[in-house]
């Protein structure tokens, strides 16, 4: 599953998909309570309660999800349950899908989850990512710490290096 906006495939993600399971995409700095959208989410479906038991745990995003076909059902059953139990809070919301990923992922509810950190697996979420952190090859292709181009770059609108390329 991908965002559409704000995602580039310089190549194919699925070679990184090698055993059944859902492939989970670590934020490379955020943690909950550093910024304020995943802070709202999570106080939005969870309450505060919540919020302070998981403050500073790391943040995986929902704008990519790779998984095998059974895994990937079993974790949108899971999110639809926690989206329907904390009705009325999620409708007409924007974002709070990534605190009800992040909620089954921190009370270990996805069974195969296998986490990646940016710059060693399928997608490279920059959003947050330092600018020097980059490493690119003579095509201008991002590439993963083994000198791979990164199949996927996520958010990269909001990396001002490669804003600039991609116009």
């Amino acid at each position: 599953m991908s965002d559409v906006r704000d995602v580039i495939f310089q190549s194919d993600p699925f070679r990184y998909a090698a055993r059944p399971g859902i492939y989970c995409f670590l934020d490379p700095t955020v943690r909950l309570g550093d910024e304020p959208l995943n802070s709202r989410w999570t106080l939005n479906l969870f309450g505060d309660a919540y919020y302070q038991a998981r403050k500073g745990s790391r943040i995986f995003c929902s704008g990519t999800i790779i998984g095998d076909h059974d895994s990937m059902g079993d974790l949108l059953q899971q999110m639809c349950a926690v989206l329907i139990r904390a009705l009325p809070h999620a409708v007409g919301q924007i974002g709070d899908d990534q605190a009800a990923y992040n909620y089954l992922l921190w009370e270990n509810r996805i069974a195969n989850a296998i986490y990646c950190e940016n710059s060693e697996n399928a997608v490279m979420t920059l959003k947050n990512a330092a600018p020097k952190s980059l490493v690119f090859d003579g095509n201008g292709a991002v590439l993963n710490r083994d000198g791979s181009p990164t199949p996927v770059l996520h958010q990269y609108d909001f990396h001002s290096t490669l804003k600039r390329k991609v116009r």
